[in-house]
């Protein structure tokens, strides 16, 4: 953690790293660089110390770090371009608290941090508080791409850098621009084999991972400039739910690429494995629900040797357009191509036509009726819902751009970020470091710049990388177009592993919970789920979580339940 006095102005009269923390670099004017989780890979002090000129493009890798200029009395914190390093801050007069774990800077009850209610009910609502708070009243995280600043300004904080720059002004040959994507992405993951040690593969069998595989394993091969070696593939399978298994697809591509593939199966644990471990050392209750599967990974990560992982990650979200693709297209009134998306999405990937339809529709509606569909959960209490103001902030419409701005600022949402610091706290837990090629910032502008139609198309998404790429896939996965829904094993990961705590929690309610639902209305939530039926999974597991951190801040370890 990082402690910086300041002037009522806001400017540095001093930082002072605490333990854990060393000064990384320093300039010959005092300049200093903390590490406070890593520092950009192709990361220069002259080039932070240079504000108008501090070459965010030039920085990969996950990073959150700051620097402070003695002669400027200035100091900036900065978190890296997807959100894969968290990055938090305390602030009050004379005082400035920054980094990168929320326990460090709760220690010592250097800040009075009570639960914040807002966040709270935005988390039960929709899995996903505000872009800056945390479950702590008072203390912030820095969102994705930007950095904190303290100067003579104040203490503030600003984006650095936007995945969206304008549309691509290069050739639009399909084969100029599947050379050019084979370039930055080869690029994107001989920068995670740099550093040194044996490196796993995440591989579901799927594109995205078989690419990074791929690709992956042939410059290990051939490329003496880089010191990783890819060591495993590691590949989660299912006995119990066999329609989420993927393990005959992920062995035939590791095979391809001659890579030692593992099965990792992952139904013998709860999804609360080693849960209370990670709540002590993330701090708060995470935004995704897989810690259980990702825990179980890493383990086996670390039992091969190997000290990072290479993820596919998120890929999705650079060519896969989000539901207000669709909604544009009504908009535009081209409706003969609305329905061949529609057609594509029924057809490739199993959706309702009647769900598409309505998300389709629905958003093109005036906002006085779409305020009246984003309603908070029934099963909120109404006075926490009055008292956070939480149906203005659900109605609240988003700062108009243009499709294309809007769907790349979307590739940079908070749910990723908030997903990507629990796996980080994961990480640190195991001592393996994750490596995300796709959030390469280069590849990502590129891709996010081309015309849609590129990437996507009728239902069939990753067009340009299956082109690009085609002599890294399988058969098998250069012809799938379909993703591998795991709804089935967290419903049944449920039951079986938690079903007595659920029936007990529908029959005797929670007193950590009752200050913020409505037992009576969580009950037939709870039933559905027992008995197999439609339900909103997602908000009884945030419940869970949510009950869980409560006891773990109250300092009570045995919980309690209303009678």
């Amino acid at each position: 953690m990082l402690e910086a006095s300041l002037r009522p102005d806001g400017s540095v009269i001093d930082a002072v790293a605490h333990p854990g923390i060393d000064a990384g670099a320093r300039s010959a004017s005092g300049t200093a660089v903390f590490p406070l989780d890593g520092v950009p890979r192709s990361f220069t002090l002259h080039a932070v110390g240079q504000p108008e000129d501090f070459g965010p493009d030039s920085w990969t890798g996950g990073f959150a770090f700051a620097v402070w200029d003695r002669q400027r009395a200035a100091l900036c914190a900065y978190r890296d371009h997807y959100g894969a390093r968290p990055l938090y801050y305390h602030h009050v007069p004379g005082r400035l608290l920054v980094a990168s774990d929320l326990p460090a800077l709760l220690s010592a009850q250097l800040v009075p941090a009570p639960p914040d209610d807002v966040t709270v009910a935005e988390y039960l609502a929709t899995g996903v508080p505000s872009e800056n708070r945390t479950f702590h009243r008072g203390v912030l995280r820095v969102p994705a791409a930007s950095r904190l600043m303290a100067d003579q300004h104040g203490v503030r904080v600003e984006r650095y850098w936007r995945p969206w720059e304008g549309h691509w002004r290069g050739s639009t040959d399909h084969a100029d621009l599947a050379e050019e994507f084979r370039r930055l992405f080869t690029e994107a993951v001989a920068e995670t084999l740099k550093e040194p040690g044996p490196i796993g593969v995440l591989l579901s069998g799927g594109p995205d991972s078989s690419a990074v595989l791929g690709v992956a394993a042939r410059l290990a091969r051939k490329s003496n400039a880089l010191t990783g070696t890819v060591r495993v593939a590691l590949t989660m399978v299912f006995d119990s739910v066999p329609g989420c298994d993927e393990r005959d697809r992920a062995r035939e591509a590791a095979d391809l690429h001659g890579v030692p593939w593992r099965a990792v199966p992952v139904e013998g644990h709860s999804p609360l494995y080693r849960f209370d471990d990670f709540l002590a050392r993330f701090g708060e209750p995470p935004c995704t629900a897989n810690l259980a599967a990702e825990t179980i990974l890493l383990e086996a990560a670390r039992r091969e040797g190997a000290v990072a992982l290479l993820d596919g990650h998120d890929a999705d979200a650079l060519f896969t357009p989000t539901s207000a693709y669709l909604t544009e297209l009504f908009r535009r009134l081209r409706w003969i191509r609305l329905a061949r998306e529609l057609e594509g999405l029924k057809r490739h990937h199993q959706l309702r036509l009647r769900r598409l339809v309505r998300s389709a529709v629905v958003p093109a509606a005036p906002l006085r009726i779409r305020r009246m569909r984003r309603r908070a959960p029934p099963w909120l209490k109404p006075s926490l819902v009055r008292r956070t103001d939480l149906e203005d902030r659900l109605a609240a419409p988003a700062r108009p751009n243009c499709f294309e701005e809007d769907e790349a600022e979307k590739a940079l949402g908070t749910r990723v970020g908030l997903a990507l610091e629990a796996t980080r706290c994961l990480e640190r837990m195991h001592g393996v470091e994750g490596r995300h090629p796709f959030f390469d910032p280069a590849l990502v502008r590129f891709l996010l710049s081309l015309p849609l139609e590129t990437r996507y198309r009728a239902g069939d998404s990753k067009i340009l990388m299956r082109r690009a790429l085609a002599d890294v896939f399988t058969p098998a996965t250069q012809r799938r177009l379909d993703k591998t829904n795991y709804t089935a094993y967290f419903d049944w990961s449920l039951r079986t592993h938690l079903g007595s705590r659920l029936e007990d929690l529908s029959r005797r309610g929670s007193a950590w919970l009752e200050p913020y639902v409505d037992s009576d209305r969580v009950r037939p939530m709870l039933r559905d789920l027992l008995e197999g039926r439609a339900c909103d999974r997602l908000a009884i597991w945030r419940l869970i979580a949510l009950e869980r951190w409560l006891v773990l801040v109250s300092g009570n370890s045995h919980g309690g339940h209303a009678s």
